[in-house]
């Protein structure tokens, strides 16, 4: 019979993300991503304005299960970068 006061535990994005390397090959480049975004992580000053916008479940979603557990402010950076760089592929942005 199995031991009922074995704890259980749920891993965390780091053991689960670095552990598995047939992810694919733009595992490497998400993980440099969102390091980036963390490492740049300064206070919003006067360089930053609040907007309101729905998001579809798919996409919140994954904005949460990669910012879960990062510090504060890590899901605006995510999309702010993420438009960043389509905006500049688009040529609506230099």
């Amino acid at each position: 019979m199995a031991n009922k006061n074995k704890e259980r535990t749920i891993s965390g994005f780091g053991s689960v993300a670095n552990g598995d390397e047939s992810a694919g090959e733009n595992s490497n480049s998400d993980n440099n991503f969102l390091n980036d975004i963390i490492d740049s992580k300064q206070t919003k000053d006067k360089t930053h304005i609040f907007k309101g916008f729905y998001l579809e479940r798919d996409i919140a979603n994954t904005i949460d299960k990669y910012a879960s557990g990062k510090p504060k402010g890590v899901k605006s950076d995510i999309v702010n970068e993420a438009l960043r760089r389509t905006f500049k592929d688009m040529g609506w942005m230099e």
